[in-house]
């Protein structure tokens, strides 16, 4: 056999796999701690390959005719955006807050109802417990918060305060039932900035593979003076992981800056550049023309620097005439450009990207300064948020994780959950529903009379259940039931 020959290499792998089975037999403890490193090498290189995937994939952004012409150098934007980044657009950037706020301000506008779906009683131990919850630590309020700080980053989390002896090691998983619901004894809420994710969960048969086990939490000094530590490793079962917006991993989400960051540079360029264009260019100055038969050597230092105090005080406003001899004092003509073309192209692109429209991006979400058809698509939007964002990232893991823990007491049967209508109509609007509505009353009554439908058929096309102040049909009857009974024993 040849040396160097692929059978030598074959045979060498094998004798080195045999030599460490035996290494790893007699040294068990020592064999479990190199699997660890390795597991944790592991973890790190896939880190580090995400990075390398993002830095390979920005070089080739704003690239044109086979990388001779780049545009991200040429127009100043960056190639890799950082949270920082995100953080300083967010908090002085103006229109950056609004892009970020609004979608989470309209979601958690007006608070869903979180009701018990089989139960006829309107105030079941669930409900209680959780109205009763929501009340004393403001849970949507930090639903909320919570919602618009992982916007600014990739992700955010929302963090369960636990008094007593289970809330002192943080690093320790939260299973089981509490002693007392008030254990329970704050939320708290952290961006992107001032969490990392120390550790994945690499158990590939673990529903939660690939999702954070540990984080590690830097506490701000000014939030938290009194704490002498800074950085705290918290365990994933303390904590609700939100993120939006998900592409290859359940982790990491889209800022929603991201896609709007260089359009947003541009705005930074027009809007500033404008203003300094004004201050430069509505007084340009004045432009002095000298008599060549006057000399201005016939005049003294003391002259001269009297000319030069007018001069002064006419710049400033505090004369409005100067005395000349032998000069001609002309104003130089100023040419300002109306940005406002510019400005409008780049807030529709703005528009357009974060599907926020131009009017109640600058007006509200209520909808005073935008169009009916405006507010009826960006309603529409927030809904299909709640649902599909609000509701199965924030909420439903919270209540879940509150009955697992015994905060909350567990329902007969499932929980469902109910976002009010986010349209608010004017008196003439709310007219004009009504008579539609006591129209489509009439029409269905007689379906029902000749059994077209159903009459529960018939409150779910209505709405009756909503308009009554309930969830469910079974409640309505149930109020008319005991209508019912309470007149027949007055008739009695």
């Amino acid at each position: 056999m040849k040396k160097g020959s692929k059978h030598s290499e074959e045979a060498k792998l094998k004798i080195s796999q045999s030599m460490q089975q035996k290494w790893n037999s007699k040294n068990p403890n020592k064999s479990n701690a190199v699997s660890v490193e390795k597991r944790l090498d592991e973890n790190k290189l896939k880190v580090l390959a995400s990075i390398v995937s993002r830095a390979s994939l920005a070089q080739y952004l704003g690239k044109q005719f086979g990388g001779a012409r780049d545009l991200y150098k040429v127009l100043g934007y960056k190639s890799v955006i950082s949270f920082n980044d995100y953080l300083a657009k967010y908090t002085r950037g103006g229109i950056a807050k609004r892009i970020v706020d609004a979608p989470s301000s309209a979601t958690w506008r007006r608070p869903p109802i979180v009701y018990e779906n089989n139960s006829k009683n309107p105030d079941t131990p669930f409900e209680k417990d959780w109205v009763a919850l929501n009340k004393r630590l403001r849970v949507l309020h930090y639903f909320e918060r919570v919602d618009r700080i992982s916007g600014i980053g990739r992700y955010g989390i929302l963090m369960i305060g636990i008094g007593g002896s289970r809330g002192r090691d943080l690093s320790k998983k939260l299973e089981g039932k509490l002693d007392d619901p008030n254990q329970i004894t704050h939320l708290s809420v952290f961006s992107e900035g001032s969490v990392r994710i120390k550790e994945l969960v690499d158990d590939r048969s673990d529903p939660d593979f690939g999702k954070p086990l540990l984080y590690e939490i830097t506490l701000s000094p000014e939030s938290y003076a009194s704490v002498d530590y800074m950085n705290v490793t918290v365990h994933a079962s303390r904590v609700i992981h939100v993120a939006e917006d998900l592409m290859e991993d359940e982790v990491y989400g889209t800022p929603r800056l991201q896609a709007v960051f260089n359009l947003l540079d541009d705005l930074d360029k027009t809007v500033p550049g404008s203003a300094e264009m004004f201050w430069q260019g509505a007084y340009r100055g004045l432009h002095v023309d000298v008599n060549p038969e006057f000399q201005l050597g016939e005049l003294d230092n003391d002259s001269l620097a009297e000319l030069d105090e007018e001069i002064e005080e006419y710049i400033h406003g505090i004369r409005r005439v100067i005395r000349t001899q032998g000069v001609d004092v002309k104003p130089i003509r100023s040419q300002i450009a109306d940005p406002s073309g510019v400005f409008d192209a780049i807030i529709t692109l703005i528009s357009g990207t974060t599907k926020i429209p131009k009017r109640i991006l600058f007006g509200s979400e209520r909808g005073e300064l935008a169009s009916e058809q405006d507010e009826v698509n960006w309603n529409s939007r927030i809904k299909e948020r709640q649902e599909q964002f609000a509701e199965p990232v924030i909420l439903r893991p919270f209540v879940n994780k509150m009955i697992d823990l015994g905060v909350i007491s567990p329902p007969d049967g499932v929980y469902d959950v109910h976002w009010p209508s986010l349209f608010e109509m004017d008196e003439t609007r709310q007219a004009q529903a009504v008579w539609t509505w006591a129209r489509a009353a009439e029409k269905l009554a007689d379906a029902v009379s000749v059994g077209i439908i159903t009459k529960e058929q018939a409150f779910e096309i209505l709405n009756v259940p909503g308009l009554m102040g309930f969830s469910t049909i079974k409640e309505v009857d149930s109020k008319i039931d005991s209508g019912d009974n309470e007149n027949e024993e007055e008739e009695d």
